[in-house]
């Protein structure tokens, strides 16, 4: 198997798990939700796809970076100038999350 194939079904196998943890745990946060497909497949849509290019995009670079890149501190520095990125993606990734069950609230109460 080449490099590129043996790359490819990891970034894959790390999308697809990305996805499926990040439905359950949202779905386990509120457990209080009647669940229907439609709702499992907006949370799919809408929350768990971003959350795993988000991860799955990071792991690749963080993996092509150490690959590539043999100069001990421009690793150094491009590894902690992609940690602040992954952290800020994080953290506006929740606030989408927040923003996202208000929204879905407030539809609610409208009905």
């Amino acid at each position: 198997m080449t490099d590129f194939k043996k790359n490819s079904i990891i970034t894959i196998v790390i999308f697809i798990i990305s996805t499926i943890g990040i439905t359950y745990w949202y779905i386990s946060i509120d457990s209080s939700q009647n669940l229907s497909t439609k709702k499992i497949f907006t949370i799919v849509t809408q929350i768990s796809l971003i959350g795993a290019l988000i991860t799955t995009l990071s792991l690749l670079l963080i993996y092509y970076l150490t690959k590539k890149i043999k100069n001990i501190w421009l690793l150094s520095c491009l590894l902690f100038i992609l940690a602040v990125i992954f952290i800020f993606l994080t953290y506006w990734f929740f606030i989408y999350m927040f923003n996202f069950e208000l929204n879905e609230a407030e539809s609610l109460k409208m009905r």
